[in-house]
């Protein structure tokens, strides 16, 4: 009897994971967060939409609540790290300003102004970040459409 008293304290105190409030979760980041693919693509001319990671970390000269929260939710093994944000973006429509051309003229000036963009989304938070993979599409083919694929298709 005792034992299994004693074998269920040892299984509540080591499967217990920090408790976060629904509200204060709900104040992190979203990890994943896509926009509409198709519609991005489909309803513009010069539509670029891009999948990126971007990793958060504290402004310098902030330490806010909502990163010690992003900290105290990542260490728990079970949980998504929260400072690697997964998103996919309609350009045109979550960053208006970045200009569109240098994503084929000057990779590293867009990823840089994307960055800016992205940061001034979580300034509030006390938050910003750098993107660590970036993977673009155009709704331009890359295959050229031949003769032959008039004739045949």
């Amino acid at each position: 009897m005792w034992l299994r008293e004693y074998w269920n304290i040892i299984v509540l105190f080591f499967s217990r994971s920090p408790e976060i409030p629904d509200s204060e979760y709900a104040s992190m980041p979203n990890v994943f967060h896509f926009d509409e693919y198709d519609n991005c693509l489909l309803s513009q001319n010069d539509s670029l939409y891009c999948s990126i990671t971007f990793q958060l970390y504290p402004n310098e000269n902030n330490s806010s609540a909502i990163w010690k929260l992003i900290e105290k939710t990542s260490l728990e093994k079970r949980n998504y790290r929260h400072d690697i944000l997964r998103h996919g973006i309609c350009i045109k429509e979550t960053c208006p300003d970045v200009a569109l051309d240098d994503f084929t003229k000057n990779v590293h000036k867009f990823t840089e102004n994307l960055e800016k963009c992205y940061n001034l989304k979580f300034r509030h938070m006390g938050l910003e970040g750098k993107i660590t993979k970036m993977r673009c599409e155009t709704n331009e083919s890359p295959y050229p459409i031949s003769s032959i694929d008039v004739v045949f298709g």
